[in-house]
């Protein structure tokens, strides 16, 4: 019997680099954050093992999901300034 794989998914809003970024759209593939009604972010969902020293909630998970780094933007995360560019870039992933 094949053990299933347990994914920490990504947070309904996370705070990073002291700006408040709250779901707007996703699917287990890719997403869309507003960030604090400044722009919006899309990126695909990228998948790793927890870092070593992480926090103990994240003991029961055999992969996390990660919000996109700076080395990210133009490969796999872009940044818009309205809905409807986000949407429209989420549409082709």
């Amino acid at each position: 019997m094949k053990e299933e794989i347990r994914v920490k998914k990504l947070k309904n809003q996370i705070r990073k680099n002291g700006f408040l970024y709250t779901l707007v759209e996703r699917t287990d593939e890719k997403a869309i954050y507003a960030q604090e009604n400044y722009a919006f972010e899309v990126f695909k969902v990228k998948l790793s093992k927890p870092h070593p020293k992480a926090q103990n909630d994240l003991d029961n998970y055999d992969l996390v999901e990660k919000f996109p780094g700076d080395e990210d933007f133009g490969k796999s995360a872009w940044t818009f300034r309205t809905l409807e560019a986000a949407e429209k870039r989420y549409a082709t992933l």
